[in-house]
């Protein structure tokens, strides 16, 4: 079997196992069990902020170049939310990475302590109770307590992963949560605690939106650390624990495709979609998979 060959029965065996993943995961959790959990996730959370100003100024697309906004797109956020546990350690963790692909990423001791403080501080929350507690009963959970499910989390999102030459360079907090460069294109990017805080310190400049949701989701134009994001879809104002843990359901639930989830709003309550993506390992990694990416659609 020469290189090609072997190349293409790799992927087509990579495509018809995570089919057949996604088939088993929709036959234990079905969609109308996605709406009522995600919905009792979010009737939980205490620390989502609604009152958030946002300034979208213009529209415009993802191909432009140009400001068409000179103001920021985020309002003040108070300290008092930020200073909430969640919110304090999902900011400790957004200085850890390297930007560029291809950057080898080096773990210290203080920064995976910080990992593991962000996976204490989710499961200190109602919501992230409520989501172990879904998962375990649905067998989806690894092992038989609340630390073996936080390996399982920990695995799933900060182990890393190369995305270049073999090079150990990324993970799926970091590009869900920070945001990565491709040569001169932003990537993942989806955290609206992350996009307040370098549009504040002037890292980030935002350049209008593409398209908006009045709930608060939007996706927006913008340029970070000398790249370009054409769009991204941020839902402003989400507490990190139910940011994470609608992610974390829709990967376990629905790996590497669309996912319904409902949040509240008028009547009843909204209907959001949110895609993941899967990375798989190689070599002696073979067999594992992690998250790739997870972001609302816009």
């Amino acid at each position: 079997m020469n290189f090609s060959t072997s190349l293409i029965v790799a992927i087509l065996g990579f495509f018809f196992g995570a089919a057949a993943v996604l088939s088993q995961r929709e036959r234990i959790v079905s969609n109308s069990e996605l709406l009522r959990i995600s919905s009792q996730l979010s009737m939980l959370d205490e620390n989502s902020a609604s009152d958030i100003q946002t300034n979208k100024q213009c529209h415009t697309t993802s191909s432009a170049t140009s400001d068409c906004a000179p103001e920021r797109f985020i309002g003040s956020v108070s300290g008092s939310l930020l200073g909430k546990p969640t919110y304090r350690a999902l900011i400790a963790l957004l200085d850890n990475y390297e930007k560029k692909q291809g950057k080898r990423e080096q773990v210290t001791r203080q920064e995976s302590s910080e990992e593991v403080a962000f996976l204490n501080a989710i499961f200190e929350t109602p919501v992230g109770r409520k989501l172990y507690e879904f998962l375990n009963r649905k067998s989806l959970a690894d092992g038989h307590s609340l630390n073996d499910f936080k390996r399982q989390l920990h695995k799933m999102w900060f182990k890393l992963y190369s995305k270049w030459k073999g090079v150990l360079d990324s993970c799926g907090f970091e590009h869900v949560f920070v945001g990565q460069l491709k040569e001169r294109k932003v990537t993942g990017f989806h955290n609206w605690v992350q996009l307040y805080i370098t549009e504040k310190t002037g890292q980030l400049n935002y350049l209008g939106y593409t398209k908006v949701i009045n709930s608060g989701l939007y996706s927006i134009h913008f340029e970070w650390a000398g790249g370009l994001k054409p769009m991204s879809g941020v839902y402003v104002g989400l507490s990190p624990e139910l940011e994470f843990s609608l992610f974390t359901l829709c990967y376990i639930t629905r790996p590497g495709t669309t996912c319904r989830v409902k949040l509240p709003g008028r009547d009843g309550g909204v209907i959001r979609r949110i895609q993941t993506h899967e990375w798989a390992g190689h070599g002696n990694d073979r067999g594992s998979r992690y998250v790739a990416s997870a972001f609302f659609k816009v």
